[in-house]
């Protein structure tokens, strides 16, 4: 039996007093013990300077992989910087095979990438898919062009025991597109175990209660190895008393694989 445990976490890039967040985040993901790491919105200063990536990836002794994504100047305290806002995957042991992918775009919504990441894990080749698809309202069309972009890519990645896909997919857990999505690339979407489904992915910040739904996802595909169990579960959505803050606008969204 091989137990694979995989999170998707949105980091929101410099907003909320990443400083004060920064440190809730790498005390989250720890306890977590999660192999594999799916990021969204991960800031990183240019030309150098804070990658909240690299960050976290050394504190957790992760390998990683970074893609630069949404280059604009931001504020980080007070202060204007020139940054990136993009993707990362970080995973125990050897990442050995990376490429990112440019998804379609809408000048409203700007870059849109997804990354495929390959590793080895134990005894399990294992593919893993991140994104983090328009955030446009009236973009339905959009981000299943999108969807389809990166999961076209995936028959290049070559045959692997698990793949996976994840992010921040801005789309509800009932939506006909996910349906169309499962149907079409083998994917199962991994659920909420009994009494663990949150009425929504995202935490509620300056008091004010999201009512998005549940609008980060992961899904699962198993080629070689048979899934016994998978089952998803909330993380990092507990309020810090001590600094009046979350970790992140967004839940982390955790799946226990149990795999023969």
């Amino acid at each position: 039996m091989n137990h694979l445990s995989i999170a998707t976490f949105n980091t929101w890039n410099c907003q909320g007093s990443l400083d004060r967040r920064l440190p809730l985040m790498v005390a989250g993901l720890a306890a977590l013990d999660a192999d594999i790491i799916l990021m969204q919105e991960v800031f990183a200063q240019i030309p150098r300077g804070l990658n909240v990536a690299q960050r976290l990836a050394n504190e957790l002794n992760m390998d990683f992989v970074y893609s630069p994504a949404r280059e604009k100047i931001r504020l980080l305290g007070d202060a204007p910087l020139l940054c990136h806002s993009g993707l990362a995957v970080l995973v125990k042991g050897a990442v050995k095979k990376h490429e990112t992918v440019s998804l379609p775009e809408d000048a409203r919504d700007g870059e849109r990438l997804g990354q495929w990441v390959s590793v080895k894990t134990g005894d399990m080749s294992v593919l893993i898919g991140n994104t983090h698809l328009s955030h446009l309202q009236d973009e339905d069309q959009l981000r299943e062009k999108q969807l389809q972009t990166l999961i076209h890519h995936r028959e290049t990645q070559g045959r692997h025991d698990v793949c996976l896909l994840g992010g921040d997919m801005n789309l509800k857990t009932e939506h006909p597109i996910f349906q169309r999505l499962l149907k079409s690339s083998g994917l199962q979407a991994i659920s909420f175990a009994q009494d663990q489904s949150p009425r929504t992915s995202l935490n509620p910040i300056d008091d004010k209660a999201p009512d998005a739904g549940i609008i980060d996802h992961l899904f699962v595909k198993s080629d070689r190895k048979n899934i016994v169990t998978a089952h998803a579960r909330p993380a990092l959505h507990t309020l810090d008393g001590r600094k009046g803050l979350y970790p992140s606008d967004h839940m982390a969204i955790v799946a226990d694989l149990e795999l023969r």
